[in-house]
């Protein structure tokens, strides 16, 4: 549950906020040393956004389980700090946000999620754009509530995997450069790693893994409202224990611009998936991939939305197939009211042949009304729906939950 309304404090918050920044210190500082200092010397636009929330909540099934179960209430406190860096050259973002999660009872444990990022890029030429994203995040795979913004991230899909509280590390780093070859086309290229860790695994097969990932686009300028792209993508997935694989696609697809504040893409190809497993025997797997998007945001509105079928990395050990929608909607209804909408569903499936522990079907999706109750402050009364259903199970489990949630969200400080 998060949107522009959101973030609070608390001790034991500030305390993993500390932790975290302590892990990801040395890259978030490379990545604004190299990025800013060869700009230093240029007029730089500073802000400080802080902000911060107290929600309380009711769930049915907060561990979506299929096991007996009590509902819980809970409370849920998040605060969130950016620090914008902005010349006519380069901008840098960087983020933290973490929250913390309480629970009446003693079914469940409290917890502590949180995601520290940077974002960043540098126009170093008239034609080469340098860009590097850093981001590490901690959440519990039962469920994230604060660990992601808009429609999230597409190589997500453990979440709900397991009931238990598993902690999960997640950091990235990714750079890229994009250079112009004429006024009408341009190439891009980059890399991502991807590194998960999870700890008190337990019996639940949950594995540490790496992924390699590597891209290159070409665009064309065919219309003043339409690029044509070509991409060629390849990736390694490399899990603690399990079964590695490398795949390969290649796709093409259209963007298409339909004013200054809304666009949309598609794109389609083919990859392969080669598996090896532990005794060294390797396994082919031929996919059809799909990517469509779009984007449209106004003064009025906000909206992300995206469909994909493609192959995804796991904890469970293997590489997935997964078909995913992913929808994010902010409406003004007046000046101080608000309508939100925010869905995420996917189905996943082994690559080779059914799979009890992957063949499953998830769905999350929460909406409600905020309200702008004074310039710094807001309110929004929410829903919440979740289901799962794995392929080899009987039962189907379902979660329904209500939030009302008050926020704190001063003007920029520059």
């Amino acid at each position: 549950m998060q949107d522009d309304w959101m973030t609070a404090d608390s001790t034991r918050v500030q305390k993993a906020c500390a932790h975290m920044f302590t892990v990801e210190r040395r890259r978030v500082v490379g990545g604004l040393f190299l990025l800013c200092c060869p700009v230093a010397l240029q007029a730089a636009e500073w802000s400080f956004n802080p902000a911060v929330s107290v929600a309380l909540g009711y769930e049915s099934n907060a561990s979506l389980t299929t096991d007996p179960h009590d509902a819980v209430s809970e409370v849920r406190l998040v605060p969130r700090f950016v620090v914008r860096r902005v010349t006519e050259t380069s901008a840098a973002d960087f983020e933290l946000v973490a929250g913390a999660t309480y629970y009446t009872g003693n079914e469940f444990e409290d917890v502590v999620d949180g995601r520290v990022e940077l974002s960043s890029f540098v126009q170093s030429t008239e034609r080469t754009k340098l860009g590097l994203d850093v981001s590490s995040r901690w959440d519990h795979l039962f469920n994230s509530a604060v660990t992601s913004t808009g429609t999230g991230d597409v190589q997500d899909i453990d979440i709900g995997l397991t009931t238990n509280r598993i902690r999960r590390n997640w950091s990235e780093l990714l750079p890229s450069v994009s250079y112009a070859l004429s006024e009408r086309s341009w190439v891009a290229f980059e890399y991502r790693l991807t590194d998960v860790e999870f700890g008190d695994v337990g019996e639940s097969g949950l594995v540490d893994y790496q992924q390699h990932y590597v891209s290159g686009v070409y665009s064309y300028r065919l219309t003043v409202t339409n690029d044509l792209q070509v991409i060629v993508t390849g990736g390694q997935y490399r899990p603690a224990s399990g079964t590695d694989s490398d795949t390969k696609q290649l796709l093409a697809g259209i963007v298409h611009r339909f004013s200054t504040t809304a666009d949309a893409g598609f794109r389609a190809g083919v990859g392969k998936t080669t598996e090896t497993t532990l005794d060294g025997s390797q396994v082919d797997t031929s996919t059809y991939v799909l990517q469509a998007r779009a984007a449209q945001q106004s003064e009025l509105s906000k909206l992300e939305a995206e469909i994909s079928h493609d192959v995804q990395p796991s904890g469970i050990g293997q590489s997935v197939s997964a078909n995913q929608l992913r929808l994010d909607w902010n409406r003004k209804l007046s000046p101080s009211m608000a309508f939100l909408f925010r869905a995420t569903a996917f189905r996943a499936e082994a690559l080779q042949g059914p799979d009890p522990t992957v063949d499953r079907r998830y769905a999350d999706a929460e909406t409600g009304v905020g309200w702008i109750l004074a310039p710094e402050w807001s309110l929004s009364v929410r829903y919440q729906y979740r289901y799962q259903k794995f392929d080899a199970d009987l039962e189907t489990a379902q979660s329904n939950g209500v939030f009302a949630k008050v926020s704190w969200a001063p003007p920029a400080r520059r």
